[in-house]
């Protein structure tokens, strides 16, 4: 019953997230609820509160800024990369803008690869793993009801691992 009530009030919730930019609100501000949304979320997961619970918002920040400097930075290879074509840049202009997007590409990948050990040192090996698990859930649930296909999102949100819900 309570796991019912918890999946009707995730669900009121995403979808007034999905409603705040047709009502004019810009598209910032439903993306930090989101972002608070999924911080929350995140923390009755794992079971944080108190210290644990500041230190893991406080290294996920981090984590995020981080991860938000290199994907625009990537994105930057990307686009130049994509003018080089269009103005029909010489080989070898092309072929260094190239090399960027990979360069930068792989540095994003690593700093996935790496961000369990952001963590590492005040949460537990389950706890990690509930954290990988979340994050990749939150992603594809998040873009499959927004995204994808709305009307067949899950119901209930289902945010978290299959077993919290």
């Amino acid at each position: 019953m309570l796991a019912n009530s918890i999946k009707i009030i995730f669900s009121v919730f995403v979808l007034l997230m999905i409603s705040i930019p047709s009502y004019g609100q810009p598209v910032e501000k439903a993306r930090e609820r989101i972002e608070a949304f999924k911080k929350m979320r995140m923390l009755e997961i794992l079971e944080l509160s108190g210290d644990n619970a500041d230190k893991f918002i406080l290294r996920y920040n981090e984590y995020d800024k981080d991860f938000k400097e290199r994907v625009s930075i990537y994105e930057k290879a990307v686009d130049e990369l994509e003018n080089s074509i269009v103005n029909q840049s010489e080989e070898k202009i092309i072929n260094e803008k190239s090399q960027n997007v990979i360069a930068a590409q792989r540095n994003v990948h690593k700093l996935i690869e790496e961000r369990s050990t952001y963590f590492k040192d005040f949460l537990t090996a389950e706890q990690i793993g509930k954290y990988l698990v979340f994050e990749k859930r939150f992603d594809d649930r998040l873009r499959e009801m927004l995204v994808d296909n709305p009307k067949k999102a899950r119901p209930g949100g289902g945010f978290g691992p299959k077993n919290r819900r």
